[in-house]
């Protein structure tokens, strides 16, 4: 510390005083600045934190289904593609087996790798199976089909699905009374 001369002061001493307690008041305010930009940095951390974490893991919008009403195909890789009659036929002819409690079955099984526009629960079939990525139908309960993907194994043994390409069909439309 050091001494000086206050004009309003009678002694060293009192001058001492003065300059130590503006000296705890400087410290001590500059601790509660301190503690109040911790505590400020810390609650915008708390608030921002979840908003920063949602924004790098957004969900991809459903994919689009097909109007079971109209005809459609999918068209998968390799040059692959699939009727909606014969879509509809395995789908018909798996059905019955969901909820099946025997252990040798391993399809149809609840597919949770895409998310479609369908109402309930997602189940999938294989359409073919070969050796490496196979083809599946993607369908509900109520048998009606959300889509058509590729589906195989990474060498880690984790799974990934890319759906395949829907191509609507409609109906050759005449001129009225043309026909």
């Amino acid at each position: 510390s050091f001494r000086f001369l206050d004009s309003n002061s009678t002694s060293l001493e009192t001058s001492e005083f003065h300059v130590t307690n503006f000296r705890k008041n400087i410290t001590t305010s500059h601790l509660t600045m301190k503690l109040f930009t911790i505590s400020g940095a810390v609650t915008l951390f708390s608030i921002l934190a979840p908003v920063t974490a949602m924004s790098g893991t957004t969900a991809a919008p459903p994919l689009e289904v097909s109007d079971q009403n109209r005809d459609f195909q999918f068209w998968c890789a390799e040059g692959r593609w699939y009727t909606k009659e014969f879509i509809k036929a395995m789908v018909d002819n798996v059905i019955p087996l969901i909820g099946n409690p025997d252990p040798e079955q391993l399809y149809p099984s609840q597919f949770t790798m895409l998310a479609y526009k369908v109402p309930g629960p997602l189940w999938y079939q294989p359409l073919l199976l070969g050796f490496g990525p196979d083809d599946f139908v993607i369908f509900n309960q109520r048998g009606q089909i959300a889509g058509v993907a590729i589906c195989g194994e990474h060498n880690d043994r984790s799974v990934w699905c890319d759906p395949c390409r829907l191509r609507s069909i409609c109906p050759p439309t005449y001129p009225p009374d043309t026909y």
